[in-house]
């Protein structure tokens, strides 16, 4: 008897998201802190995997996302989420 074909991986593709109050967030620190400086400032984001579909065969990709506490980092991860950096 044949054996089957070995799987082939597959990645889901990402969506971004930066929420409104993230834009919010750095206008004040812009104006109130960080004002001409052009050097950069670490953020932190988070990734999440996508959330179960009920009732759908659709399906909901996977996100990364930046919010309110990008510049806070120890107050930043939920459950199921995983941090990443960058710089702005």
């Amino acid at each position: 008897s044949e054996s089957p074909p070995p799987s082939i991986a597959r990645f889901q593709p990402l969506a971004s998201c930066v929420d409104v109050s993230f834009w919010h967030t750095l206008s004040q620190k812009k104006l109130e802190e960080f004002k001409l400086s052009t050097e950069s400032v670490p953020i932190v984001g988070t990734f999440g995997p996508a959330p179960p579909v009920v009732k759908s065969s659709a399906s909901v990709p996977a996100r990364i996302s930046l919010g309110p506490n990008a510049f806070k980092p120890e107050e930043l991860l939920q459950g199921g989420e995983y941090p990443f950096w960058g710089q702005l």
